[in-house]
């Protein structure tokens, strides 16, 4: 390092600098790239598993992936019993005696769909046990390394990556069982659906199942309303402490900033029984009233207001402006970055808000999307799948919002400081 130049020695400070702020780059971004892969994976994976970070692609059926089951069953039955060589009939000769009266049972069902809203008559229900049933003896079938027979499959066109793997000699039984996987799904292109490795259906199932749009509906409402009035209300506070001279205003000043200090948590229960009081509970009032005030927002603009110079203000007042006319046409559009960072900043805060909507509302229609999320959350596990699904969708307009909005988002992080 002695026989290096002085211009070397910052080179390979600066490279040192880049890599390492490169590692930690890629680390913070980590938790993000697992929640959309996480969000893309089937219900029966463990995303908790490090070995399974990437979607794989699975030979497990589940219960949606055969509509409708009693079609199906008359199908596979139908095949199973005729002498011709068919898929059908190769995989009811591998199904154990016992599991196919559970097949010809559900074949005597009636696969009518069951419009929304209507209940659905005894024959067209089919338990949750009867499905487990028949998907672990189509399972133990996949498992098998006979099950592919060339004569019954012949007219099936076997997909390429199962041929490879029907091919390769010891190949292990995940292997084999996705390979027959495969074929099955190629068997019966119009009643299976085909196994992919991203489950883009969990976006579906997310805004279909969680009176989405109702969410979607109280979150930008709630989230605009109090951006705008926290907006307004910090304006108006700080333009007060900056621009007005009045008895004790730095002492105000002070109390008000103190209640950044005190922590939300000894205010929450204090709040909720106002908001009872008040008879706003489970109301828009309780979810908008309380975050339209902020002591924060106030600091961050009155420090900004403070720059502003008062000749301005003193040639307003000499046109006959009055103060609201200067904090209207004067100090509002020479505050506009400090106006817009504190804009991006409560609305990517209360966009992701849930304890306060969480603890004041009691229906799902007042429900906001942080809320509404959270029922995927149950007694004896969490859904994963469709919790990350949900919370990428969430994620969405906060990224648009930063995007559009970097440069004030920078400028208000400066201003609070």
């Amino acid at each position: 390092m002695s026989n290096l130049t002085r211009t070397q020695r910052r080179h390979i400070a600066y490279g040192f600098s880049y890599l390492f702020l490169t590692v930690v780059g890629i680390s913070m971004i980590l938790p993000l790239v697992w929640m959309v892969l996480t969000s893309l994976k089937r219900p029966a994976d463990d995303v908790l598993d490090p070995k399974e970070f990437w979607p794989r692609l699975p030979w497990r059926l589940e219960k949606t992936d055969i509509y409708p089951w009693p079609v199906f069953c008359q199908k596979l039955i139908k095949q199973g019993e005729s002498d011709e060589p068919s898929p059908g009939r190769r995989i009811w000769e591998l199904i154990p005696p016992k599991s196919r009266k559970m097949f010809v049972k559900i074949a005597a069902k009636d696969p009518t769909p069951v419009k929304r809203g209507k209940k659905p008559r005894v024959n067209q229900i089919i338990l949750e046990t009867e499905y487990s049933a028949m998907r672990v003896a189509l399972h133990d079938v996949f498992k098998r390394a006979d099950m592919y027979n060339e004569s019954d499959f012949k007219n099936v066109p076997v997909p390429p990556q199962a041929r490879q793997l029907f091919a390769a000699k010891g190949a292990e039984p995940d292997k084999i069982a996705l390979a027959n996987r495969l074929t099955f799904d190629a068997a019966y292109p119009k009643l299976v659906t085909p196994t992919h490795r991203l489950q883009w259906e969990n976006y579906s199932y997310v805004v279909v199942n969680t009176n989405f749009g109702r969410a979607l509906f109280n979150s930008a409402f709630m989230t605009l309303a109090i951006t705008f009035g926290s907006v307004f209300t910090s304006s108006l506070a700080a333009f007060a402490f900056a621009r007005l001279n009045w008895t004790g205003r730095d002492k105000v000043f002070m109390a008000y900033l103190a209640t950044m200090m005190i922590p939300g948590a000894v205010t929450l229960i204090p709040t909720f029984i106002l908001m009872r009081i008040l008879g706003w509970v489970n109301t828009y009032y309780a979810l908008i009233v309380p975050g339209m005030f902020t002591a924060y927002g106030t600091f961050m603009l009155r420090q900004f207001f403070m720059s502003i110079p008062r000749d301005l203000e003193d040639a307003a007042l000499l046109d006959g402006c009055s103060i609201l006319g200067i904090y209207f046409n004067v100090t509002l559009p020479l505050s506009k970055p400090a106006l817009a960072a504190l804009t991006i900043l409560t609305f990517m805060g209360q966009w992701s808000s849930f304890m306060w909507p969480l603890i004041v509302t009691n229906t799902p229609d007042m429900y906001t999307l942080a809320v509404a999320l959270a029922g995927f959350r149950e007694m004896y596990g969490i859904k994963w799948q469709l919790l990350m699904a949900g919370s990428v969708i969430m994620i969405i307009p906060m990224l648009l919002v930063f995007m559009f909005g970097q440069r004030y988002f920078m400028e208000g992080i400066k201003l609070g400081a």
